[in-house]
């Protein structure tokens, strides 16, 4: 597959074209919200149609400020969604499930495909998901530590 560096908001009419159509799109994610899940450079993602979202299912958003965003769903309230980025410890609240834009139905490491209905991807979102309190709590006291 070749990368092609591009902004997602420039192509975001062709990505959004092609999942309504039942299609889906290979997209190269930057940033480091979703490290170890995803990692920039190395890693891609198949994106999908939102349907029947789920909690610890894995989609693109758009905030109101016009950033493009994947992130991990952690909560479900009716039509609100909670994320919150695997490298991130602070829940993103109060987003509208209209405001999903795509679900990550899989990621690439390299070539190979790791589908959302595999039980390894199950089983990890589920540990990633729940571990996040001990995460919070591992950064503080390395933060004390540090500043000590």
């Amino acid at each position: 597959m070749n990368k092609q560096d591009f902004k997602v908001e420039e192509m975001y009419p062709l990505i959004s074209e092609i999942i309504s159509s039942g299609g889906s799109f290979r997209l190269f994610p930057k940033g480091t919200s979703m490290l170890p899940t995803i990692k920039q450079g190395d890693d891609s993602v198949e994106l999908a149609a939102p349907k029947k979202l789920k909690k610890y299912d894995i989609v693109l958003y758009k905030r109101p400020n016009g950033q493009f965003v994947i992130h991990r769903i952690m909560k479900m309230k009716n039509d609100e969604v909670v994320l919150c980025g695997d490298n991130q410890v602070a829940l993103e609240e109060g987003i509208d499930a209209n405001d999903i834009l795509a679900k990550v139905t899989g990621i690439y490491k390299g070539e190979k495909l790791f589908k959302n209905t595999d039980f390894s991807y199950k089983f990890y979102s589920f540990f990633w998901a729940n571990t996040r309190i001990f995460r919070r709590v591992y950064r503080g006291i390395k933060r004390r530590i540090k500043n000590a």
